[in-house]
């Protein structure tokens, strides 16, 4: 699938029929799993997990995950909704398909923007 295919076919998720358990307290929507199935990013998903041991992460109801890639690096950042900066990760090697994917964190559930 193209990077245009893939940005397509995620524009279509609008809300979920379901809801997939990856961790105890942690789940994906249809376009989250779908995203991780396509793009092969479950490794993504296992970055937010792990930022939620973070307790000033932990503390924020609802996060914004956006990661850009350019030149197989990429960098995840996690802000509060309002564009304040909570936390950043550097990746060293990416092959994400994408020039840059933001994901929403709420009630332990990773979705797209279009599904909130």
């Amino acid at each position: 699938m193209t990077p245009q295919e893939l940005q397509s076919m995620l524009s279509q998720f609008t809300g979920t029929s379901g809801y997939y358990t990856v961790l105890p307290d942690l789940h994906l929507t249809d376009g989250t799993k779908f995203l991780c199935d396509e793009a092969g990013c479950h490794w993504l998903i296992i970055l937010i997990a792990m930022f939620q041991t973070d307790p000033k992460v932990k503390k924020e109801p609802f996060q914004v995950y956006t990661l850009n890639v350019a030149e197989e690096e990429g960098i995840l950042h996690c802000t509060d909704g309002n564009k304040n900066l909570i936390r950043r990760k550097r990746i060293p090697y990416t092959d994400f398909p994408l020039p840059t994917i933001t994901l929403y964190f709420i009630d332990n559930i990773v979705l797209l923007p279009s599904e909130y």
